[in-house]
């Protein structure tokens, strides 16, 4: 993986050349791990650096396109909706607890600068998160890089004409279908309720997240949907693990 450490190169202590082909290997890697990950365009070099208390929760959203499209204000989104994932590396840069993962992040986004990261600091708003209007309007008014812009503006185009890319209109054979039909799925045995917009509230960091859905908070939570199930119809508003409170919206 190239930097502008030359003396001292970055290596990641995994590494996967098409994350594509990978998906369910990455994600039963990463299970109820917690580190620092970096995308990497295979055709320019240029990067983002991001990390997780929940690496695989984190690799579910991404590998969700609808998920992507969700986000196309970030540079990153666009940039996998428009090159596709077989045309980036997927590297854990390292794994950590998870009381380190914002400390090593920000480690590693100073010594690598990466290119398609809108904030230069970690603890920011990012993919997984249900942001609203207002932080929306914000990320999509900062000041990007020429190169960015035309890397959205090209996402644009191409998606508001219908013209194919990697990732738009995309054929998958049945055995891609079976394994990505997977991959969404989540844990083994776990509940898809009917989806219903939740408000979580973390007393911990006194913040409030709005999920799309039941299954949407308990990935985030990594909890089966019935906990949260359960909370709402018997505990009457008692904080879930004495830290999160959960409200129908």
């Amino acid at each position: 993986m190239k930097n502008n450490n030359t003396r001292n190169p970055i290596v990641p202590c995994k590494l996967y050349l098409n994350p594509d082909k990978d998906k369910i290997q990455i994600l039963k890697d990463n299970k109820k791990k917690s580190g620092v990950y970096i995308w990497q365009n295979l055709s320019n070099n240029k990067k983002y650096v991001g990390s997780s208390v929940n690496l695989t929760t984190r690799f579910y959203v991404y590998f969700n396109v609808l998920s992507l499209e969700k986000h196309c204000y970030m540079p990153i989104c666009c940039a996998l909706l428009l090159y596709g994932y077989s045309s980036f590396s997927l590297g854990i840069l390292e794994y950590c607890a998870p009381s380190e993962t914002l400390k090593r992040e920000e480690y590693y986004l100073k010594l690598l600068n990466p290119e398609y990261n809108i904030c230069s600091e970690p603890g920011a708003p990012m993919l997984g998160r249900n942001h609203s209007e207002e932080t929306k309007i914000k990320f999509r008014n900062r000041k990007h890089s020429k190169e960015t812009k035309a890397l959205m503006s090209a996402y644009r185009k191409i998606s508001s004409i219908g013209k194919e890319s990697p990732m738009l209109g995309k054929k998958h054979s049945d055995e891609t279908k079976a394994k990505m039909s997977l991959s969404q799925k989540g844990h083994k045995g776990s509940i898809q309720p009917k989806a219903k917009k939740i408000m979580v509230t973390d007393l911990k960091t006194n913040s409030s997240t709005n999920y799309a859905s039941i299954n949407e908070a308990a990935k985030a939570l990594s909890c089966p949907d019935s906990s949260i199930l359960k909370n709402l119809k018997s505990l009457k508003g008692k904080p879930y693990k004495g830290r999160y409170v959960f409200k129908l919206l």
